[in-house]
């Protein structure tokens, strides 16, 4: 178990260098305080990976117990800890919004997919088509592990786009 938590420890240092922002007390405060302005939480595990390394999963969809700043005392002195809202459920509006957009102009989208479902459809009618085309011909697939691919978008312009849309 200790051996665990170490490496867990070490794991965690690297996600917070790499993929997470650190953000001051006081600046969490100005932002939660403007109007309108909503944080949610998730919860993080670390799931280990061949070659020594760890796939940080956050779970968007269930609400974060809050075990250090946000605790409150109960009457007699007991701390009641807080459960924060999920993400999922901060991003449910805009993402019915964005959704709605997305039907009345599918031209928005690209190639783009927002289910598996959807995601499934388009491989069936792939697959079916190649079978007409090219029966008998092997299809190779390959996969990768994409790291920082979100890191290079513009945010300006994803942001633009999204005011577009709507």
């Amino acid at each position: 178990r200790g051996v665990w938590i170490r490496l867990q420890r070490l794991a965690l240092r690297r996600v917070k260098r790499t993929m997470l922002e650190g953000l001051s007390r006081d600046r969490a405060a100005t932002l939660l305080g403007e109007p309108g302005r909503a944080i949610g939480a998730s919860r993080l595990r670390l799931l280990p990976k061949p070659g020594a390394s760890f796939r940080p999963i956050f779970d968007l969809a269930r609400p974060a117990i809050s075990k250090h700043s946000l605790t409150a005392r109960r009457a007699g002195g007991r701390v009641a800890r807080l459960l924060l809202a999920p993400v999922n459920a901060q991003l449910r509006h805009p993402f019915v919004e964005l959704s709605r957009a997305a039907r009345l102009s599918p031209g928005l989208l690209g190639t783009s997919l927002l289910s598996l479902d959807a995601v499934h459809e388009r491989w069936r009618a792939f697959a079916a088509e190649r079978r007409l085309r090219a029966p008998g011909c092997a299809l190779h697939f390959g996969s990768t592990d994409l790291v920082a691919c979100y890191d290079t978008i513009d945010q300006r312009e994803a942001l633009a786009a999204v005011d577009a849309a709507l």
